[in-house]
């Protein structure tokens, strides 16, 4: 439903952060199976930087509502007031927008 590029700035303060581990990390917007090199320079291969946290499909849903109900995540009372009056409208918009230029 999202996504961001990851520069690299970015991944180098994700490093810093995940500093000791040599190995998978998933956090920030990064899931990889080597947090010390991850692949994200293209050279002909893959350069997917996040596929180590795609742990299962949930399907193709008409509107983010639809899958929130479904699958929502736990928040406070606050949170959830701000989600539901402003960031779930925002990407109700957002995705028709995109939708209309099919």
């Amino acid at each position: 439903m999202e996504g961001f590029i990851l520069d690299l700035p970015y991944l180098r303060s994700v490093q810093r952060i995940a500093c000791g581990k040599t190995s998978a990390f998933c956090g920030y917007g990064v899931a990889t199976s080597a947090i010390e090199s991850p692949r994200v320079f293209w050279d002909g291969n893959a350069t997917y930087i996040q596929k180590e946290g795609i742990v299962r499909d949930f399907g193709i849903y008409p509107d983010p509502d639809s899958f929130f109900k479904d699958h929502s995540q736990p928040m406070g009372p606050v949170k959830r007031l701000v989600f539901m009056t402003v960031a779930r409208r925002a990407m109700n918009r957002q995705v028709s927008r995109i939708r209309a230029r099919l």
